[in-house]
C-alpha cells in the first residue's frame, strides 16, 4: 500500500467517523426531545388525574353532607311528630 492509498483510507475513515458522530448526535438529540415530550405528557396526565380526584372527593363530600342533612331533617321531623302526637 502506498502512502497516498493509506492517506486516502485514513481520510475516508475520518469522514466516516465524523458522519457517524454527527448522526449519533442527531439521534441522541431526537431521542432526548422525545423523552422530554413523553415526560411532559406524563406530567399533564398526572395533573389531570389529580384534578379529577379532587373533583371526585369534593363531590363525595357534598353527597355525604347532603345525606347527613337529609337524615337530620328526618330525625327532626320524627321528633316533631312524636311531640305533637305524644
Amino acid at each position: 500500500m502506498t502512502t497516498e492509498e493509506r492517506d486516502a483510507l485514513i481520510l475516508e475513515f475520518s469522514r466516516f467517523r465524523e458522519q457517524n458522530q454527527r448522526e449519533h448526535g442527531e439521534l441522541l438529540a431526537h431521542s432526548e426531545a422525545k423523552h422530554g415530550e413523553v415526560l411532559a405528557r406524563i406530567e399533564a396526565v398526572r395533573t389531570e388525574m389529580q384534578a379529577m380526584r379532587a373533583d371526585f372527593e369534593r363531590a363525595m363530600r357534598v353527597q355525604l353532607l347532603q345525606g347527613v342533612g337529609i337524615a337530620a331533617v328526618g330525625v327532626s321531623a320524627v321528633g316533631l311528630i312524636v311531640r305533637l302526637t305524644g
